[in-house]
């Protein structure tokens, strides 16, 4: 089984992460998020294209195996952004998603509003796979339509 590796990006012109690299692994070991073989969870700084007119995304958390933290505008303050990160990341450490299977999967967004707000939501996944006939190879069973379902758990001010 192979498990995901840290992807360390630098930000685009005139983007910022709201979190250093060494930063946010620190904040993983305390927090002690692990992947499944009890290694520390992989980290992976993504930059993100498109502007967003309320919400910006922060992080993604997926338990037991990544934590995906995006770029933010330059335009926005890193002081509130910072406390924000720390404090929802850990919120979302001590949550639990439901169980996981070949159809069903969740984790964990958190974004942050421009009146200082951060929300913290679990997004629920469902593949549905597409029927299987008898006279069908084993490789055209694939799977069909996915949906998402977001639950808001939690949201507060920095």
């Amino acid at each position: 089984m192979t498990f995901n590796k840290d992807l360390k990006s630098k930000p685009k012109k005139n983007r910022f992460f709201p979190l250093r690299f060494g930063d946010a692994v620190r904040a993983v070991k305390d927090l002690n998020l692990k992947q499944y073989d009890d290694s520390r969870l992989a980290i992976r700084m993504e930059n993100i294209e498109g502007e967003f007119k309320n919400r910006f995304p922060l992080f993604d958390l997926v338990p037991e195996e990544e934590l995906a933290i995006f770029s933010l505008s330059e335009d926005l303050s890193t002081k509130p952004i910072q406390k924000a990160f720390m404090l929802a990341l850990s919120k979302a450490s001590k949550l639990k998603v439901k169980p996981k299977d070949h159809i069903h999967n969740s984790y964990f967004s958190v974004y942050f509003n421009l009146d200082n707000q951060v929300v913290i939501i679990r997004v629920d996944r469902t593949c549905k796979l597409k029927r299987y006939r008898g006279d069908d190879k084993l490789k055209n069973a694939r799977y069909g339509d996915t949906s998402c379902k977001e639950v808001m758990l939690e949201s507060f001010r920095v």
